[in-house]
């Protein structure tokens, strides 16, 4: 989903993508450029001023001690991901949004953005109704769903075994 006409340029090879504005990558990408930009930062200490080590669970760190830099650059992250998830309430109408990952560790500091984002910008029926939460799973919830997803495949076809070509494709027998 793009976000942002002239954006940086994502993965996918489009420009200004939905996760080029909320990735981890794009979090810690906000954090040392103001660093490297010359403010002052908690997370500059955290990271001994190599920047190359720089972590979200260390920018929320620095964000709960009230980093400035921290803390915008998770306000930032939490607006995009607030616009994000109002462009799929205003198409799909979902009840609930919920999200984990890494991201998760700094929902006390991205839900009060998303939610100002959601109120100012999906159908305002919409916006009361819906529920965004985290994870119980938080930063391991992108693992604990790739499990689900092979354990339903297992178990939903318990005569099928997969196996794997010299060339690591799985085919069935």
């Amino acid at each position: 989903m793009t976000l942002m006409l002239d954006g940086e340029p994502c993965h996918c090879g489009n420009r200004g993508c939905w996760e080029t504005l909320v990735s981890q990558g794009a979090v810690i990408k906000r954090a040392r450029k103001a660093i490297e930009s010359g403010a002052s930062s908690q997370v500059s200490d955290l990271v001994e001023h190599r920047l190359e080590r720089v972590t979200v669970p260390l920018i929320v760190q620095a964000a709960e001690e009230g980093d400035p830099v921290a803390l915008q650059a998770l306000q930032e992250t939490g607006l995009y991901l607030g616009i994000g998830i109002a462009n799929l309430i205003n198409a799909f109408n979902p009840e609930l949004v919920v999200f984990g990952g890494v991201l998760s560790l700094a929902s006390p500091f991205l839900l009060p953005a998303i939610q100002q984002a959601i109120g100012s910008r999906s159908l305002a029926q919409s916006s009361q109704t819906i529920r965004v939460e985290v994870s119980t799973h938080g930063r391991d919830a992108c693992v604990i769903g790739c499990i689900a997803l092979v354990l339903h495949d297992i178990l939903s076809q318990p005569t099928l075994t997969l196996r794997a070509d010299a060339e690591g494709r799985l085919s069935s027998p």
